[in-house]
């Protein structure tokens, strides 16, 4: 008798996994029962203990979905968190280093583009001839020379 209840405990058993996992899952979203979470746990763990080769991860996924949804219900409203950001310092803390930083970014971005400039003016001055000992054709070309360098310095 013993071994035929065995056999008959072991045929149910992904029946019951999923009878389980219907309870978990009707407690999670509160269809047709009053939404409880640790309820839903309990009936998710007894899914998994009376089949657990065949129901890990659905099991799994859905703990996941519950803890997410745990988390969410938990949090206070968008008006409680917005009046406790206002009173925090650190908050505006790390607004003022967001800012600071960004404003860094945006420093070393124009003198990036300014020191990319510079080489560009020197190549140019390169290749109409000129070098930089003084030595030129024309007069007219080092005194427009003189006044880039008396520009720059």
């Amino acid at each position: 008798r013993v071994a035929t209840m065995r056999i008959t405990g072991e045929w149910m058993q992904p029946f019951v996994a999923r009878a389980s996992f219907n309870l978990g899952y009707m407690h999670q979203f509160g269809i047709g029962v009053v939404r409880d979470f640790p309820l839903s746990r309990r009936y998710y763990s007894q899914c998994a203990e009376a089949d657990p080769g065949g129901v890990q991860v659905p099991v799994a996924v859905m703990r996941a979905l519950l803890n997410v949804q745990a988390f969410l219900e938990e949090l206070p409203s968008a008006e409680e968190l917005f009046r406790r950001s206002l009173v925090d310092f650190r908050l505006h803390l790390l607004i003022a280093h967001l800012v600071a930083v960004g404003g860094l970014i945006l420093l070393k971005k124009t003198f990036a583009r300014r020191a990319a400039a510079r080489p560009r003016t020197a190549e140019v001055t390169a290749q109409s001839g000129g070098d930089d000992s003084g030595g030129s054709a024309s007069p007219s070309h080092d005194g427009l020379r003189r006044r880039r360098v008396e520009q720059r310095s």
